[in-house]
């Protein structure tokens, strides 16, 4: 039986492809489906987290793209490298959307009566 010389590069993009999908499926289920009250009011904050989530969105769809492509078509580069340094910025693009989301819970009103 003859293993394919890419097959590491291959498992490796659908794991990356996997977690690309699963972290704004994640955050959407947990988090961005339960903002608000329950007769459908959002505050400032709730409307800017689904406005910044929709932004998240944007850009995983955009490294889904990109590493499709280094992954799948540019096959003689060193894709695995620019695979892994993709994963890697998506990640701390990730932090800095957290962080950016944590900012703006200490200065948008949350709704918190009192």
């Amino acid at each position: 039986m003859k293993i394919h010389k890419n097959t590491g590069k291959t498992v490796l993009i659908t794991l990356l492809f996997l977690i690309v999908i699963c972290i704004p499926i994640f955050i959407y289920i947990t988090y961005i489906q339960y903002l608000g009250f329950p007769d459908g009011h959002l505050t400032e904050l709730d409307r800017t987290e689904k406005t910044l989530f929709n932004y998240f969105i944007i850009i995983s769809i955009l490294f889904i793209v990109i590493s499709l492509y280094l992954g799948f078509i540019k096959v003689k580069i060193r894709s695995l490298f620019s695979l892994l340094m993709l994963f890697f910025s998506y990640i701390f693009i990730l932090v800095i959307f957290y962080g950016i989301s944590l900012y703006l819970s200490t200065i948008l009103k949350d709704g918190v009566g009192g």
